[in-house]
């Protein structure tokens, strides 16, 4: 799924910052989802107070995305 965000990255449609944000991302998700027993949750919380606010500029750059 990293892969999705260096594509759109590559097509201009959202920046390189962006892009390394989300694949930080879905790193996270893909340890919550796979390895949950692993979870340091000292950084689940520093994700969802610190982190989360990359979704939403990921969501806002997306929303007013037209196409190619």
């Amino acid at each position: 799924m990293g892969e999705a965000f260096e594509s759109l990255f590559k097509q201009k449609v959202i920046s390189e910052k962006l892009s390394e944000k989300m694949k930080r991302a879905v790193g996270f998700r893909n340890l919550a989802v796979h390895e949950y027993e692993k979870l340091d949750w000292a950084k689940v919380l520093e994700f969802v107070t610190n982190d989360v606010s990359d979704l939403k500029d990921f969501g806002k750059v997306i929303s007013k995305f037209k196409g190619l």
